[in-house]
């Protein structure tokens, strides 16, 4: 998995320079020169920046041979693929690509022809709106450029303001339904199985009831309930959250009134948002001494 983590990360990055290499190489061909001549000198005035560009991905990944320890290990994997695909990918830029290139024929009539065409429509299509239009924007807002970027610092201070002044919501970790309401509850520890067994048997039975009165199978699909030690678990877990007449919050309020007070307990805790993002308290307190 971390090895094929590294390799997903280097897609991105290593089409960058076969990309640029070949398009070096048509826009010699645009001017004229044939197609060989023009992947070994597109090839040639590019390749310089194109390795230490390489290169420098390299450097930036070959720090994690040094990560000590068991991390170190598995981190390992990581500049291992990344550096040689790199390498691989100069190979493949400087010499494959432009042998391909170079010897490339004239295309047959047929399906991939008129993909070829097609393609030179948009190409010539897409320089000519950069030569009509977005050139003289360019030119204009060169000419102007105390006016542009005004008009850049002005957009730059609306987008800062509107973010600062509050009326963009934002949120790390939502509260999202869960699929099931969950209580556990504590006893003191040595308590013995019966007792323990007989609290959860008085939580199944509440729930029970509040499922009954707030519409049964549309509500529950089932009850799960289990006893470790001195401590006992109990969940409902409902119908998909556009069947279930109620939410997860609702039916575990109910549950928690139906259940009341329960003496000589540790703890009590019923949980409406248990297994999924932003679950548990807003804010908790711990209390704690050296002793």
């Amino acid at each position: 998995m971390v090895s094929m983590f590294a390799f997903i990360v280097t897609l991105g990055i290593v089409v960058d320079d076969a990309i640029v290499v070949g398009e070096n190489v048509y826009h010699h061909h645009q001017r004229g020169v044939p197609w060989f001549n023009a992947a070994v000198s597109g090839t040639r005035e590019i390749a310089m920046p194109v390795t230490f560009s390489v290169l420098t991905n390299m450097i930036a990944f070959a720090p994690m041979f040094f990560v000590p320890g068991i991390l170190g290990k598995v981190f390992k994997q990581i500049p291992v693929v990344v550096i040689s695909v790199f390498a691989i990918s100069l190979i493949e830029c400087f010499l494959i690509l432009p042998a391909h290139v170079g010897h490339q024929k004239k295309l047959r009539k047929g399906f991939f022809s008129r993909i070829h065409a097609w393609q030179q429509r948009f190409s010539n299509g897409f320089v000519r709106f950069v030569n009509r239009r977005y050139g003289p924007l360019l030119g204009l807002a060169l000419r102007w450029r105390y006016v542009s970027m005004s008009l850049g610092i002005a957009v730059l201070l609306i987008v800062v303001g509107y973010a600062k002044s509050g009326r963009m919501g934002f949120e790390l970790f939502p509260k999202i339904e869960s699929d099931y309401a969950k209580v556990t509850v504590t006893l003191p520890f040595g308590t013995a199985f019966q007792k323990t067994e007989k609290v959860q048997q008085m939580l199944v039975k509440a729930a029970q009831e509040v499922v009954a009165e707030n519409g049964g199978k549309r509500l529950m699909e089932g009850i799960f309930a289990r006893i470790n030690g001195n401590q006992a678990d109990v969940r409902i877990y409902l119908t998909p959250p556009n069947k279930r007449p109620i939410s997860t919050a609702q039916i575990t309020e109910r549950w928690r009134e139906r259940v009341g007070v329960i003496p000589g307990l540790e703890s009590l805790l019923f949980e409406s948002d248990a297994g999924g993002p932003g679950r548990g308290a807003a804010i908790t307190v711990e209390l704690s001494h050296k002793n």
